[in-house]
């Protein structure tokens, strides 16, 4: 079993070495250095990857797998069309459309902010309005809640497996919480 911290090249490096060696091995992937989305394990070789299982935050997996966009995530690229006259899809450009996706989370969980504010905007209004963001749906990124406490505002996973045949990863369920034990 191998869970590689490492960035996807190396992880294709160290795959490919492993596949010389005719040594096969179980991978478990995560969301560092994005190695849950579909540009950074296009390179790993099926051979070595395929079937192989990811934890993601992200919403990674969704398209592969039939789920569509999330509302927010296909306001943003009719958006983002309507505004650049590109179309962003992720099976074409999924670096770029990742990119485009959370440009418009993070936006979107501003201007929410600054609407509850109000007129009279001050760092403490507009701190407590950020912190009433409660499971708000995004388009890259899993349901967001924040608090004073609580600053990272994703707090879900869920399981995505990688399949050779598309060199892309599908996500399988839905998000649970994290497990904490």
């Amino acid at each position: 079993m191998a869970i590689l911290i490492a960035g996807a090249i190396n992880q294709t490096n160290f795959m490919y070495e492993a596949d010389s060696q005719n040594c096969h091995m179980e991978y478990i992937e995560n969301d560092f250095l994005f190695s849950t989305n579909d540009t950074a394990a296009h390179t790993f070789p099926p051979s070595q990857a395929d079937g192989i299982y990811g934890m993601t935050s992200y919403r990674f997996g969704e398209i592969s797998a039939g789920m569509g966009l999330s509302a927010p995530g296909a306001a943003c690229a009719d958006n983002y069309r309507k505004y650049s006259g590109k179309n962003v899809t992720y099976k074409e450009a999924p670096a770029e459309w990742l990119f485009m996706e959370q440009g418009c989370d993070g936006a979107s969980i501003m201007l929410e902010a600054l609407r509850r504010a109000g007129r009279n905007l001050t760092e403490a209004s507009f701190f407590a309005a950020l912190n009433q963001t409660r499971n708000e749906v995004m388009g890259v990124h899993a349901n967001v809640t924040l608090s004073p406490t609580k600053f990272g505002g994703v707090d879900t996973q869920r399981t995505v497996q990688w399949h050779g045949d598309c060199r892309c990863w599908i996500a399988l369920g839905k998000f649970e919480p994290f497990y904490v034990p």
